[in-house]
């Protein structure tokens, strides 16, 4: 009985065995091969019509069932791979069939590589149109500030004359004198010392008595 069993075994396995042999190999295409953590991928596992669901997995990652194409973005990759950019991420597909109440999977495919690389450093691109809004801005606002200057340059221009013509005092005229000769008599003042008078002694001659 025991025997008996073993042999039925082994009989279904040889029988799955050939199934599988039967599968034809699926041939996995990705499209484009190399993109950004931000870019998609589209994933085609190619395989015959009888297919009813295929298996997409990573070395060393995990498997994710779906139909036979799938797109995924860098950043799923990366997160089924276990990886982080920039990084070569090799992804291989097989399909099921359905067989009564078994689902016999085929052989696997090759192993196709993606390469994801990080986002380029964004910058700022400021439009034709943005340009042109920026430049009629400035030059509306340059054209008020001439005009504005034109009119406190005229304003000043007319006020100043009026000011002096208003505050400005009638010339003072001066006497027209007839020319005559001016005459100034001086006292000379000697510097030398007045000469001192003589002295008058008078001298008595005195007789012994």
């Amino acid at each position: 009985m025991v025997g008996l069993v073993l042999f039925i075994v082994l009989i279904a396995g040889s029988f799955h065995e050939i199934q599988i042999q039967a599968l034809l190999q699926p041939k996995l295409v990705v499209s484009p091969p190399v993109i950004t953590e931000t870019d998609t991928v589209t994933l085609d596992c190619q395989c015959p019509p009888d297919a009813f669901q295929c298996f997409f997995y990573t070395e060393g990652g995990e498997t994710k069932i779906s139909s036979c194409q799938k797109t995924l973005s860098g950043s799923e990759l990366l997160l089924m791979a276990g990886q982080s950019s920039p990084a070569e991420v090799k992804v291989r597909c097989f399909y099921a069939v359905s067989s009564g109440d078994t689902h016999p999977p085929s052989p696997h495919s090759e192993i196709s590589s993606i390469t994801i690389h990080r986002p380029p450093t964004s910058t700022p691109v400021t439009s034709t149109k943005d340009m042109m809004m920026w430049t009629l801005r400035a030059l509306a606002v340059t054209a008020v500030f001439a005009v504005t200057v034109g009119f406190i340059s005229l304003g000043l221009t007319l006020l100043c004359p009026t000011r002096r013509s208003g505050t400005e005092k009638p010339k003072r005229q001066e006497p027209q004198y007839e020319q005559w000769d001016i005459y100034h008599q001086y006292d000379t003042i000697s510097e030398e010392p007045p000469a001192s008078a003589p002295n008058k002694t008078v001298y008595s001659t005195l007789q012994p008595i």
